[in-house]
């Protein structure tokens, strides 16, 4: 995995387990080196964003009506506003389906 440099990356703890369920089948070096970057997000302050009540029911109200027509995941659409709340329009994905709402997914 190449490392990426960005002054300010925010994710979520849903977005974590997605990235750790993707690389499970991978092999175990790959597996840890996965764990290590999870790991490294948690430990920089400010980065991993816990979901509350609030943005957690605002994430499912998207998810049937905006989102209604997407592929993505509740944690996706949970990313997406996040991403919004913030500026950001960058996604570590390679989910094409994020430009639909606004983001450039990196990995495409």
């Amino acid at each position: 995995m190449e490392a990426m440099h960005y002054e300010a990356l925010i994710t979520t703890e849903g977005m974590i387990s997605q990235f750790l369920h993707q690389t499970a089948n991978e092999g175990s070096g790959e597996r840890a080196n996965a764990v290590e970057v999870a790991r490294a997000l948690f430990l920089r302050p400010g980065t991993v964003h816990r979901t509350d009540f609030a943005q957690f029911t605002a994430a499912l109200d998207a998810y049937r009506n905006e989102f209604r027509d997407s592929i993505l995941t509740l944690e996706d659409v949970i990313a997406v506003l996040l991403l919004r709340e913030t500026d950001s329009t960058d996604i570590l994905s390679a989910n094409p389906e994020f430009h639909r709402f606004g983001l450039r997914p990196l990995m495409v």
